[in-house]
């Protein structure tokens, strides 16, 4: 969105207000940073994505509310 225009979209996915963020905790650490797999994470500490199999999470299920397994085993590829 450009400064001063409003978004007409009314399929956008974008908060335009800080009353339409949307928490982000129940996907925080719960899958593999795609980026820092191949040394590009900018973001270090405050990735919302997990770096090493330690700092990963279970994620909810929104229906249940309960803790989904989380696989992992396409993330690290095999050694040639």
């Amino acid at each position: 969105m450009l400064s001063g225009e409003g978004c007409n979209d009314p399929k956008c996915t974008f908060a335009h207000s800080r009353d339409e963020l949307r928490s982000t905790e129940d996907v925080y650490k719960t899958s593999m940073c795609t980026s820092f797999r191949y040394g590009r994470c900018q973001m270090g500490s405050h990735c919302r994505h997990a770096h090493f199999e330690s700092e990963l999470r279970q994620r909810k299920d929104e229906r249940t509310g309960d803790d989904q397994s989380v696989s992992n085993s396409h993330y690290f590829l095999p050694l040639a």
